[in-house]
């Protein structure tokens, strides 16, 4: 694994809708996700501390990988159709890793 793109998320759903926003993702991102060669790791994580809280990270093989999915009018969609199940826009940020267990860098 190189990861050379790699990128983190966080979204916030409303009040009880985490579920629902989780079969969203699992309709229409995990698929691309499981295809996707360039993505050599990918974590979708339920915040244990605050319930309505998703955390994601994202590793690709490259940086173009990552901003050719991060502009893909289907990833524009997926944000269009999420929004009613958020409190506020998902938060993104990209981070370079420098110690991994279970990874290599």
């Amino acid at each position: 694994m190189s990861g050379e793109g790699r990128r983190g998320a966080e979204a916030k759903a409303k009040p009880g809708r985490r579920d629902e926003l989780r079969k969203l993702w699992d309709a229409h991102l995990r698929p691309r996700a499981e295809r996707n060669p360039a993505h050599e790791l990918y974590l979708y994580c339920y915040d244990d501390a605050e319930p309505n809280t998703v955390r994601l990270i994202e590793v690709y093989a490259d940086r173009d990988s990552l901003q050719a999915n991060a502009g893909a009018d289907w990833f524009a969609d997926y944000i269009r159709e999420s929004a009613p199940l958020l409190d506020g826009a998902p938060e993104f940020a990209t981070a370079i890793p420098v110690w991994a267990k279970g990874f290599e860098l």
